[in-house]
């Protein structure tokens, strides 16, 4: 039994198992990230977080270095984002690691943790990103020595690009930037460009935080309305050009941050 059920949880084990990869304390901002996504059949949603939670208590137990970040869909299909910050890859893919959950239970219970999963699990997508610093409007960071502030919502817009359209993309982002800077300056949001994954053509993802749920029901002003007060109307129709001229495809989903469900980078 547990031979298949290894099969089916694999992908999902990388959540903590990946091999090689050197994490980042906050000081030193990882550059990469792997990213796990869990779509739950339905009804399934507290079959899938015992299995969380079970692997979560094991690496604990085991003191194990694997580190991640969740968050679950507000609306639709029950959908889980897993994100593991990490600063350099060491290893080999294709290469397995240990299984936390038989150091910690040992093989029979193992199986019944990894049966959790089998049950609830639709599908599970991975993807590996890169921190584009450039193309983000980061929020200031805590003074005085005070931790960042955990948020409370998570919205993920994914962005396909046209092949060969990369830098005119880029180079709209950049305008965004500058004009936000000066029209929406409380608007903030990290970018990350996919070197790993789903889809055949170049992807971005933009990454935006909410601290409270207050923030959700902020309205920022319309990127076409911040690039019309810092370049006036007719070189913002342009700028706005690129954008559709370069994207394909867009996809969005605000989701909430689990902080139940995750095992954070020590600061």
């Amino acid at each position: 039994m547990f031979s298949q059920l290894k099969s089916v949880a694999l992908l999902t084990l990388c959540i903590g198992s990946l091999i090689g990869m050197s994490g980042a304390s906050a000081q030193n901002a990882p550059e990469k990230y792997m990213v796990l996504t869990v779509e739950v059949k339905p009804g399934m949603d507290a079959q899938f977080e015992q299995f969380i939670h079970k692997f979560r208590d094991a690496v604990e137990k085991n003191k194990g270095p694997q580190h991640w970040l969740a968050s679950s869909s507000m609306s639709g299909n029950a959908v889980y984002v897993f994100t593991v910050p990490f600063a350099t890859w060491t290893g080999q893919f294709g290469q397995e690691a240990p299984n936390p959950l038989i150091a910690a239970y040992g093989e029979q219970e193992a199986a019944k943790a990894l049966g959790l999963l089998a049950a609830s699990a639709e599908s599970e997508t991975t993807a590996i990103y890169v921190a584009r610093p450039d193309l983000s409007r980061p929020r200031p960071q805590a003074t005085g020595g005070q931790p960042a502030a955990t948020p409370v919502a998570v919205e993920y817009v994914d962005l396909n690009v046209k092949i060969g359209k990369e830098q005119q993309f880029e180079g709209y982002v950049k305008k965004l930037i500058e004009a936000t800077n000066k029209a929406e300056p409380t608007a903030y949001w990290q970018m990350r460009q996919r070197t790993f994954g789903p889809g055949n053509t170049p992807g971005y993802r933009a990454v935006v935080q909410y601290l409270t749920w207050a923030d959700l029901d902020k309205q920022n002003k319309p990127f076409q309305q911040r690039l019309t007060e810092a370049f006036g109307a007719a070189d913002a129709e342009k700028i706005q050009g690129l954008a559709a001229d370069a994207l394909q495809g867009r996809n969005q989903r605000l989701a909430r941050v689990r902080v139940d469900l995750e095992r954070p980078p020590a600061n």
